[in-house]
């Protein structure tokens, strides 16, 4: 189609004059090689550094139309990049690097969708799902971690390193997700999944501390977080703490700073010879 043509050759404005008349009626039309008008725009955005403002109308004309759901949220994440430089940067990424293999990607989880395809019993659409969903928790995508656990993804996935989706959001500060997934996903098993440790023992309490999350820190203590759990090393809490707002926080939640690491250590001693004087 004319739109099409427009999408392929990064024409925004052409593109929006276009839909604005009423084109793109049916944007799961494909082409022969089975690409649809919105497969086009991403193909167009794999070469962009970042969006103008045209190009961001074009995202906010298709995502009002009646798609799909996870291509619905892929374009309004894209209309919010201004706001979301972090999640661009990652969209951004996975299309400059594979573009086609990228919007397969996403056709696999559209068309799966669309024949309601078990999840669990498609190996290859599985793994996606989870992929996706690890990345989005990391970058604090509520509603994209909602939308794919509704879709067949694993709530108790694990990375290599055994990191939880709730130790992945800690870890980079999503309260929102975190919240989430303790009061909507695992609000009957929340104490085995908060203390939940890695393949070095680290639990989430430790990943947000050592970020220096606080608000997160507070909610996973609130959510019976152990807050003298040690790693392999053993390092507590209070040990990783990346600020003094953190560390005092967890000294008058109980953490105990006398604990000694593996090395014979306090968190005090620890911070001294770290050279962290934003924790001494």
């Amino acid at each position: 189609t004319v739109l099409m043509i427009a999408l392929e050759n990064g024409n925004a404005e052409m593109a929006n004059v276009l839909l604005k008349a009423g084109a793109g009626a049916n944007l799961n039309m494909k082409t022969r090689q089975g690409k649809t008008a919105i497969a086009f725009f991403l193909s167009s955005a794999a070469g962009m550094s970042q969006f103008d403002k045209q190009f961001v109308d074009v995202a906010k004309q298709l995502s009002k139309r009646n798609i799909p759901g996870i291509w619905k949220i892929i374009l309004q994440n894209i209309e919010n990049s201004k706001q979301d430089e972090t999640l661009w940067s990652i969209l951004h990424t996975s299309l400059r690097e594979s573009p086609d293999q990228f919007i397969e990607d996403i056709k696999i989880i559209d068309e799966a969708l669309c024949h309601k395809v078990d999840a669990k019993k498609n190996t290859n659409l599985h793994k996606l799902l989870n992929d996706v969903l690890r990345k989005a928790a990391c970058y604090g995508k509520t509603e994209l971690v909602e939308y794919l656990m509704h879709c067949g993804a694993e709530s108790l996935i694990k990375s290599a390193e055994g990191e939880t989706l709730l130790m992945l959001a800690s870890k980079n500060g999503q309260i929102e997700t975190v919240e989430f997934l303790l009061s909507k996903v695992f609000r009957n098993s929340v104490t085995s999944e908060v203390n939940h440790k890695n393949q070095y023992g680290n639990t989430a309490l430790m990943c947000a501390a050592k970020g220096g999350y606080l608000d997160v820190v507070e909610l996973l203590l609130k959510n019976g977080a152990e807050v003298d759990a040690k790693n392999m090393v053993g390092r507590t809490a209070l040990m990783v703490a990346a600020n003094k707002e953190v560390a005092k926080f967890l000294i008058d939640s109980g953490a105990n700073i006398n604990v000694v690491d593996k090395n014979g250590k306090t968190a005090l001693q620890r911070a001294i010879d770290s050279g962290n004087t934003r924790v001494v």
